[in-house]
């Protein structure tokens, strides 16, 4: 049983077009799978995003302006769910 998931987000002030990140979900427990959704919608690795083995980490490189959201990484094992959320803010500058 999943005691809490632990949710890094590898941080700074993220800039579209210029910054990266890596969101890490780790939990207390057993892995079976990890899922990670964006407003409840299902994420898929594209050009600008990868997923570790086995799901561990997000990596968005470059962020941008529509990057901005919830994102929810639930972990799954035969006796029990857990999920936590990190809201993501993506920062536009204009010159």
């Amino acid at each position: 049983e999943f005691r809490r998931v632990l949710f890094r987000s590898s941080g700074g002030t993220l800039i579209a077009g210029n910054s990266s990140v890596n969101l890490t979900c780790d939990a207390q427990g057993t892995i079976i799978t990890r899922a990670w959704t964006k407003g409840g919608q299902p994420l898929s690795p594209n050009d600008r995003t990868t997923f570790s083995a086995e799901n561990r980490t997000l990596s968005i490189s470059p962020v941008e302006s529509g990057d901005n959201g919830q994102y929810t990484c639930t972990v799954n094992n035969p006796v029990s769910s857990a999920h936590e959320t990190h809201t993501l803010v993506v920062n536009c500058e204009y010159f």
